[in-house]
């Protein structure tokens, strides 16, 4: 088998597994994806009133408040397919996209590489793509970003074709697309400053190329709004989008996240590669590698942009050495590196599917389409006629939209741009946060619906959530792993409360369902509801026969000691210690798991132990108060 057909069998093999990661169905209450919907809806209403919308169309509380919609050529494209193909064609455009990014990135670093060194760095390079491969305008984002490192290194050898100006229609369409699109300015400008600096001659067609670039992103909708957009994108953010986060606020919380997990070791690997390089002057790779390591860092939604980068800046990077290895080995090496890339790519595919991200309660789902069930609360909703107005949580906003918009407009949606930022720091978190405003806002909007998500119990909308669930005031009508619908006990809404409410004494029946469910989240959902609904006695048996079926559900194990550890007799402290411990060694690395755990262990007298588990969950995470209180805690109680 000669050597070419080596390289393309591993190339598809390559490909092959990066779009089996990308092969799952589409989930709206994924945290990551909960704006899709709001996104078709955007497409259908421009085709149907040729408006870009470019007011707060979808809300009652600012429908006048006017932002950019600097995507909205991507709610087109998705409309588009959504009504020919279904999201199953929604799915499968996705994997193109995303695989052709890819595709084209690993191409344009071959051109610097050997094919061999640059199949290998694909590897952390897909783990890392993997990060933001859900279906949102982002996607155009990648594919441009590839195709202008593509063209540009293309550019090099062929400095004398005009394919490089295809990049301007591309502009144009980016800037319609997604707010990134000044990437490919940035590309271009970092290509452009290492010709002028080693004073090679075709930099004037890259400058002219530069000028034009700037000058394509004025044709938008929004004029010149809309090309400055993205220097003050976050200019009226009152909400705290963990997208937006840096690396350091969301590595403790995202601990399961390989692509998080993998990004700093991988940055550093890149830094250490210059400067074995050196010689070589690799300035582009240099000023835009640094660019996206220090974007990653400050806003984790960079990460995927510098993956594109780091695969043909470390395959030309380390080149040289790699070169001097291959000729060493001789005519041989070919042949060993496709053995030993297959072996490896059958093992990775085998251990990344297999170890489908379990500790989040919340795995993918395998296939194209939607996620079942992820409808059953709007079916609800409008089998039983029920009306607004709706208070509804920030991640639950764009599903409403899609589902029941113009019917029902939303309280807030995902979009903090186009909400004031008053309103998150005014009246949105205040309300979820104090019981003075929030009886203030129902005076005020006359709330008949609280539809909300209930899969994180720990922030400002599950603390909200529990405190209604014991309000006589707002009765439980519905619960599923994905949603819950508390009406208002008003005389109009009587015999619907009386004929689904869900209460203390009757929820272990009426979320049976759940409890039976063969999906993680199902049952997960179900002890969230235990733990809102104050039945802590049901929690343990429920959380038994989850780790019965799912023993490496780390989360599980997490829970069980936490519950163990409020206990006073020696053996549960020392079961509790357990538990923590498995969750621990399951991958449940946190900061919140070696606190208790550090509390345990003072509790059952094992200071030693307590102090080191407090320093590690103080390692993790620095700015997490009860480690820090507990740790002085102990220090002083060591001194006397």
């Amino acid at each position: 088998m000669n050597s070419k057909l080596l390289k393309t069998i591993i190339f598809i093999l390559i490909l092959g597994l990066y779009a089996s990661l990308l092969f799952y169905k589409i989930d709206f209450f994924s945290l990551s994806i909960n704006d899709l919907g709001r996104h078709i809806q955007n497409g259908r209403t421009l085709l149907e009133t040729r408006d870009i919308l470019t007011t707060n169309f979808y809300s009652y509380t600012n429908p006048d408040f006017s932002f950019i919609n600097h995507h909205w050529l991507s709610g087109v494209i998705f409309n588009f397919l959504h009504s020919f193909f279904g999201f199953g064609g929604l799915v499968v455009f996705k994997i193109i996209v995303l695989t052709a990014a890819f595709a084209l990135v690993f191409l344009a670093a071959v051109k610097k590489a050997n094919f061999w060194l640059v199949a290998l760095f694909s590897l952390p390079t897909m783990l890392i793509l993997k990060e933001r491969a859900e279906l949102r305008p982002e996607i155009f984002s990648y594919l441009f970003t590839a195709i202008f490192i593509y063209f540009l290194i293309g550019f090099e050898k062929n400095p004398a074709g005009k394919r490089i100006f295809w990049l301007i229609p591309l502009q144009i369409l980016w800037v319609n697309l997604h707010s990134f699109f000044f990437v490919g300015i940035l590309l271009t400008a970092g290509f452009l400053l290492e010709k002028i600096l080693l004073n090679l001659k075709d930099f004037k067609k890259l400058a002219l190329l530069l000028i034009m670039l700037i000058a394509a992103c004025f044709i938008n909708p929004n004029g010149i709004k809309g090309a400055l957009y993205f220097l003050d994108i976050f200019g009226n953010y009152g909400f705290r989008v963990a997208e937006n986060q840096s690396l350091s606020a969301v590595k403790d919380m995202y601990w399961w996240d390989i692509s998080i997990q993998i990004f700093l070791p991988l940055a550093y690997l890149l830094a250490f590669s210059f400067l074995l390089n050196i010689k070589q002057r690799p300035i582009f790779y240099f000023v835009s590698g640094l660019g996206a390591a220090i974007a990653s860092f400050l806003v984790i939604r960079g990460l995927p942009l510098f993956a594109l980068i780091f695969l043909p800046a470390i395959a030309f990077n380390f080149n040289k050495i790699f070169l001097g290895i291959k000729n060493h080995f001789g005519n041989f090496f070919d042949k060993a590196m496709a053995l030993l890339l297959a072996i490896i790519l059958v093992y990775a595919g085998w251990a990344l599917h297999k170890t489908s991200v379990i500790s989040t309660a919340a795995p993918q789902e395998r296939g194209a389409g939607l996620v079942e069930h992820t409808n059953g609360a709007i079916t609800f909703f409008k089998e039983n006629n029920l009306k607004g107005p709706i208070f509804n949580d920030y991640n639950v906003g764009s599903y409403l939209i899609y589902y029941l918009f113009p019917e029902e407009k939303v309280f807030v949606d995902n979009r903090p741009e186009a909400y004031p930022a008053a309103f998150f720091q005014n009246i949105y978190y205040p309300i979820l946060q104090q019981e003075e405003k929030w009886r203030e806002a129902e005076a005020e909007y006359d709330f008949n619906v609280i539809f909300f998500s209930p899969q994180n119990l720990g922030n400002e909308e599950g603390i909200f959530l529990i405190n209604r669930l014991s309000d006589p005031a707002w009765p439980l009508i519905y619960a599923d792993a994905y949603s819950v619908i508390l009406l208002k006990n008003t005389p109009e809404n009587e015999d619907m409360i009386k004929k689904f409410q869900i209460t203390r004494d009757n929820i272990n029946e009426k979320i049976n369902p759940l409890l039976a469910s063969d999906k993680i989240a199902d049952r997960v959902a179900a002890i969230n509801l235990f733990l809102a609904m104050g039945r802590e006695d049901l929690l343990v048996p429920a959380l038994q026969n989850i780790l019965e079926k799912w023993p490496t559900y780390s989360g599980g194990w997490l829970l069980l000691g936490q519950l163990a550890s409020m206990q006073e007799d020696e053996e549960s402290l020392k079961s509790a210690i357990s538990f923590m411990q498995k969750a621990i060694d399951l991958g449940e690395k946190t900061s919140e798991a070696y606190t208790y755990l550090g509390l345990t262990y003072f509790r059952t007298g094992q200071f030693e132990k307590s102090e080191q588990a407090l320093k590690t969950a103080l390692q993790i995470n620095p700015n997490r108060q009860d480690a820090k209180n507990y740790l002085s805690q102990l220090q002083q109680y060591l001194k006397k």
